[in-house]
């Protein structure tokens, strides 16, 4: 038996087969499976986080917003009054919210999947930036909801359900 011989492969090793068997690739399949299924957490992780992540970016807007209303006014200096030059409010949408003035400052969309449910259909902040009455706004998925709370003072809070 020497190097001419079909049987001979890289030293003395005889390999009478070439393929693998049924249960070699069943075994291999399983334990692929295994690593599959601890992976599957790991997808609603994610889930929760694009729900936490679009929450966090409504509350940042709502923060922009609320400092453009107490930027955008005038004081007349005889009568020591302040108007707003302009209206800033936030029209909300069922699957995300626009800024808006004389124009439309910024708009955005959620995630698919990720709704809004809120009380009324825009924001106003006042010029000190407080709200005339306090507001409860849902942002929510099939993962989880939050909730986004402004407080008569103009606090923004948010708070888990």
């Amino acid at each position: 038996m020497g190097e001419g011989d079909p049987r001979y492969v890289c030293g003395p090793v005889f390999m009478k087969q070439r393929g693998m068997a049924a249960i070699e690739l069943l075994c291999v399949m399983a334990i692929i499976s295994i690593f599959a299924i601890q992976a599957l957490p790991k997808v609603n992780m994610l889930d929760n986080l694009r729900l936490d992540y679009e929450v966090a970016h409504f509350v940042s807007d709502l923060r922009w917003l609320q400092q453009l209303a107490m930027s955008s006014q005038w004081y007349d200096t005889r009568f020591m009054l302040a108007e707003a030059k302009h209206k800033v409010f936030m029209r909300f949408d069922q699957d995300g919210y626009s800024i808006e003035s004389d124009i439309i400052l910024q708009e955005h969309h959620f995630y698919k999947g990720i709704k809004m449910m809120f009380p009324t259909n825009s924001i106003i902040f006042a010029m000190d930036g407080q709200m005339l009455t306090p507001l409860t706004i849902w942002v929510y998925s099939d993962k989880g909801t939050r909730l986004v709370i402004i407080d008569r003072v103009g606090r923004i809070r948010v708070q888990k359900k």
